[in-house]
């Protein structure tokens, strides 16, 4: 007879540590605990882009053209906006790093229609180094359909469509509601014949099913970016970007840093003004490094000014180290002689990329070689 006091299935599962463990595959999960949720990658219309491009002032001979995704093609411009127009159709048509992208290229008089057939984003600018334009614009933006993997971090895609699956998507702005974590479990993995089958690619997931989507209390694998995090180190969840959906222990913001050689006169007041406030400033003492000493205590003497940012000093150098990650504006406060000249920005700001996800944590770092690494993401309990 069963000892009534054991319980049938135990609360906790072991599983062996795979050598080459994939992203998305469970690492570690209580059987009755697990709060997965259900979600499913919307299927979209994929829609090609179209762009159209001008040929407007023509001066025969000169060098016309576009850059498309950085490849420059270019013509020497003929007699007229029209003979132009289809030199530049020909030269678009033959380029070959647009095969399998490119559709058709028609000419109407001076007005080229590029036609795409791969459902991505390109990027296409005029090169007008002389007097003839190529105008370009984009009357039909792309449309693909979002690429997803087991391990990426998805987000709330709007509207919610059921009362049981919500629609995932790969995040494109740190405003957007975190979802959880794409998991490896059984029903969820279709074969890549199946996939392939359906139009779409194997080596992503498939629209129009459903998946697992892990919130707490397991433990997953990831794929990070940048530097290798380490067992306690915040986890963010990339946002924005090529790198959306992966994962990393930094936001990727960078702070401004800026600098300007002090120079002092007398007793001139001498300071900054940052950002359109009132100016910071104190009176010229001795020497530049002095006067810099000065007005380094009263900008962080100051609570407004020091939520701002930090400043320092050596010797002639005067720097503020801002807090955020936003673009400020300094200019020098000197009403006399005495100056602080050549500011320049030596960091510029960069907006951070990623979102703290704060119940996260990190299990072990990388785990695999390779760019991304992976390791371990232990997703705990709020």
């Amino acid at each position: 007879m069963a000892d009534p006091t054991f319980p049938f299935v135990p609360q906790t599962q072991y599983v062996d540590i795979p050598e080459a463990p994939l992203t998305g595959d469970l690492w570690e999960g209580e059987l009755y605990n697990e709060r997965v949720t259900r979600g499913f990658i919307a299927k979209v219309t994929n829609v090609s882009q179209q762009n159209t491009i001008i040929i407007g002032a023509n001066n025969p001979t000169d060098a016309v053209g576009v850059t498309i995704d950085g490849g420059l093609i270019q013509v020497v411009a003929g007699a007229s906006a029209a003979a132009t127009a289809l030199l530049l159709e020909a030269a678009i048509e033959a380029a070959p790093f647009l095969v399998g992208k490119l559709g058709t290229v028609t000419v109407s008089t001076a007005t080229l229609t590029v036609n795409w057939i791969d459902y991505v984003a390109h990027t296409v600018v005029e090169y007008s180094p002389a007097a003839t334009t190529a105008t370009v614009a984009t009357p039909v933006v792309a449309v693909g359909q979002e690429q997803l993997l087991y391990g990426m971090g998805v987000v709330k895609k709007l509207p919610i469509t059921t009362a049981m699956n919500t629609a995932l998507a790969k995040p494109t702005s740190l405003t957007q509601v975190f979802a959880g974590v794409l998991i490896r479990t059984h029903g969820t993995n279709l074969p890549p014949a199946q996939i392939e089958a359906a139009g779409f690619d194997p080596k992503y997931l498939c629209p129009g099913y459903a998946y697992s989507v892990a919130a707490q209390n397991l433990g997953v694998v990831v794929d990070y970016v940048g530097e290798a995090p380490l067992v306690g180190d915040p986890v963010y969840l990339v946002m924005t970007g090529a790198n959306a959906g992966l994962w990393s222990k930094v936001d990727g913001a960078v702070s401004q840093v800026t600098s300007g050689t002090m120079a002092f006169n007398g007793t001139d007041d001498v300071g900054v003004i940052v950002d359109g406030l009132a100016p910071i400033f104190v009176a010229s003492n001795v020497s530049n490094t002095q006067t810099n000493v000065d007005l380094v205590a009263a900008w962080n003497g100051n609570p407004a000014y020091a939520a701002i940012a930090t400043a320092s000093s050596v010797t002639a150098t005067f720097t503020l180290t801002f807090l955020d990650d936003q673009v400020h504006t300094v200019v020098a406060y000197s009403p006399a002689t005495a100056d602080i000249t050549g500011i320049v920005n030596s960091t510029a700001a960069v907006a951070a990329t990623g979102k703290l996800i704060p119940n996260y944590s990190w299990g072990r770092p990388s785990i695999t070689v390779g760019d991304p690494t992976r390791a371990f993401l232990r997703l705990a309990n709020p």
